[in-house]
């Protein structure tokens, strides 16, 4: 019997990188940035907190990271992944 195993998903089995991008650019035009994909492929890798901490002292953005994130989970991810990326079997 195995006692334990560790499971990759991400990036094994989906690439959830494009849905962070879409997320990450939606949420910047939000907060009045206008940041390409490729100047965001900088913080692949990061926490949201690093990644957000970051961004917001390097494009001066007011609101705080935890505002930020509570904006991206409860606004964007949710309208995301309810509308375009998870689509409902009848």
């Amino acid at each position: 019997m195995i006692p334990a195993f560790i499971f990759d998903m991400d990036g094994v089995i989906i690439d959830s990188e494009p849905i962070h991008f879409d997320v990450d650019i939606q949420t910047l035009n939000y907060l009045g940035r206008n940041i390409s994909k490729e100047e965001l492929e900088k913080y692949v890798g990061m926490t949201n907190p690093e990644m957000w901490s970051l961004i917001k002292h390097e494009y001066n953005v007011l609101q705080s990271v935890s505002e930020i994130i509570d904006y991206q989970l409860t606004t964007r991810y949710k309208s995301d992944f309810e509308s375009e990326y998870i689509k409902l079997i009848s």
